[in-house]
């Protein structure tokens, strides 16, 4: 429920800034009002009694002793990833963790093919290089000013306020919003699992954004070039 929850907050951002965005106003809210309304319409058969339960239920599941036993584990190891480093190629809690392995008769590393791949020095050049390619797709979207693009950026900050969580420099907002709201708590204890998808999602636009900028100009390029060599001839 919680991962529907995150992508609706963030088409809602997505579908509100590409709304401000839109020179028909009026046509635009129309159609921001209809895919939200069908959206919970299409999903209501699940989010109603998803919301009475977390209404009713709430405090039971929080204090369930396994619940007591996980929450802090699972928060205090999403923190220890929620520096720049990790963010920029994407890394997890989830390197982190360990499984009983039943042949070895031991706990061995849940990603251990991937431990080893991103300790190559090559590995991580490759995934900073995309994650500033990215970055620089993102810069081409303000000076080109794409809407598309543009109306990413808030729905980008909002994924990273949650894979930042409590470290700088948002910490102090996530650190009140931990402590002083149950179901934030409990709901958002993994915050990887829900928003680095949408992270993802916005730094492949951007990325993708990059590319295509480059191959059109490549592009004019050749064909300037394939024209000059005809003149020529």
């Amino acid at each position: 429920a919680t991962l529907f929850y995150a992508y609706l907050a963030a088409l809602f951002l997505f579908l509100i800034s590409h709304w401000l965005l839109f020179s028909n106003r009026t046509l635009g809210f129309r159609r921001l009002f209809v895919l939200i309304f069908l959206i919970l319409g299409l999903n209501s058969y699940w989010i109603l009694p998803n919301v009475y339960s977390v209404i009713k239920q709430g405090p039971t599941i929080e204090n369930a002793q396994i619940n007591r036993l996980f929450s802090p584990e699972a928060f205090l190891r999403n923190q220890s990833y929620g520096d720049w480093k990790n963010l920029l190629i994407q890394k997890n809690f989830l390197f982190d963790w360990r499984s009983f392995d039943f042949e070895k008769n031991s706990y061995s590393d849940f990603l251990e093919a991937w431990n080893s791949h991103l300790k190559s020095p090559y590995v991580l050049i490759i995934g900073y290089s995309l994650t500033c390619i990215a970055i620089l797709g993102l810069i081409l979207v303000l000076l080109k000013r794409n809407k598309i693009g543009l109306a990413l950026i808030p729905v980008t900050l909002f994924s990273l306020f949650f894979l930042i969580n409590s470290n700088p420099p948002t910490a102090s907002i996530y650190d009140f919003l931990y402590k002083n709201m149950s179901i934030f708590r409990e709901g958002f204890r993994m915050p990887f699992t829900k928003f680095s998808i949408i992270f993802i999602f916005c730094t492949s636009f951007y990325l993708g954004y990059f590319f295509n900028l480059l191959f059109k100009i490549l592009k004019h390029v050749l064909r300037f070039g394939l024209e000059f060599v005809v003149v020529l001839g």
